[in-house]
């Protein structure tokens, strides 16, 4: 994962951290929620939008969406997540401290984000090739119409 890449113009690597840190303790205070919250909106806040793109450009987003589903889920309290804001983090749960199992907070969220790159990394390609082609038919067309007596 690149140190640029960035969620809602904060670097994915400080995210990271700040995610490790908060799961340190093997707890998910009220305080972290809060911060767990706002990172939870922002991804799910961009899914479709990503969803989307990949569709456009026909880019397999399975290991996007499976990485999403993993996290959401953990999130969830174990439950599979369907939409909305996770149990964990919804409004009801947020003043509660909810214990958490380290490894697998950090692993999750990691998961995800490496997901989310490697699948915007394949819109940009495939996106730039789809370009490149509609170019080169373009630059096609004008040659051959060079040479057309009817043009």
């Amino acid at each position: 994962l690149g140190t640029s890449a960035s969620i809602g113009g904060e670097r994915v690597q400080t995210i990271l951290d700040a995610l490790a840190d908060i799961a340190a303790d093997g707890k998910l205070t009220p305080v972290e929620k809060q911060s767990v919250r706002l990172q939870w909106d922002t991804i799910l806040g961009e899914r479709a939008g990503i969803q989307d793109r990949a569709d456009a450009v026909s880019v397999s987003r399975t290991a996007y969406d499976s990485a999403f589903q993993t996290l959401a889920t953990y999130l969830n309290a174990g439950t599979t997540w369907s939409s909305g804001t996770p149990s964990w983090l919804a409004d009801a749960n947020l003043s509660t401290t909810t214990p958490i199992d380290g490894p697998t907070f950090r692993a999750n969220w990691k998961a995800l984000f490496d997901a989310r790159q490697a699948l915007l990394n394949a819109i940009t390609a495939a996106a730039q090739t789809a370009a490149n082609r509609s170019e080169e038919r373009r630059a096609g067309k004008e040659c051959r119409s060079r040479g057309s007596p009817y043009h």
